[in-house]
């Protein structure tokens, strides 16, 4: 057990490997764990280095762009079998219908506001926004992308600024 807290520390204190680790984790939290992301916030927040802070906040907003973008890949990719099941099954075609007009009123700028939502999982928005669009249209990948990118600096930036007001010095 305490070589592997030995290990995480030798990470933590190496910024190239807690970037790459920042990085795989932040993808993999928009692909299959429904988990917070901001976990990957604590060490830079507790060092207290603002540029590092920074380089943690930019990857992990890119890597959990680039794991939203395969989602919606595959939300593309099984829309037209979940459209086919919401024709067969009433309550799973009642599901979809709210969940598609959820989408479909709410939009990117819903993506976002759900997405900037401090310890919120973001998995299951990106799986519900990737899904449930317009039947046979497909959404803008810039605007799903930017999206998840800029929620993913909000909700970083919220919580720096709470942990700063609680005491935190992040200069």
């Amino acid at each position: 057990m305490s070589d592997l807290i030995g290990m995480l520390e030798s990470f933590l204190g190496d910024p190239a490997v807690y970037l790459f680790l920042v990085f795989g984790y932040s993808i993999l939290v928009a692909i299959i764990l429904p988990i917070p992301i901001e976990i990957a916030l604590i060490w830079p927040l507790l060092k207290g280095e603002l540029p590092y802070f920074a380089a943690v906040v930019l990857v992990m907003a890119i890597g959990k762009t680039l794991g939203a973008l395969f989602v919606l890949f595959l939300g593309i990719k099984v829309e037209k079998t979940v459209y086919y099941w919401s024709r067969k099954s009433k309550w799973f075609g009642k599901l979809v219908h709210y969940f598609s007009l959820f989408v479909k009123k709410t939009g990117f700028i819903g993506l976002y506001i759900i997405l900037s939502i401090p310890l919120m999982t973001d998995t299951v928005p990106i799986y519900i926004y990737s899904i449930f669009h317009e039947e046979g249209k497909k959404p803008s990948r810039v605007k799903f992308g930017m999206s998840n990118f800029f929620a993913a600096i909000t909700r970083a930036v919220i919580i720096a600024v709470v942990v700063t007001l609680f005491g935190v010095q992040l200069v």
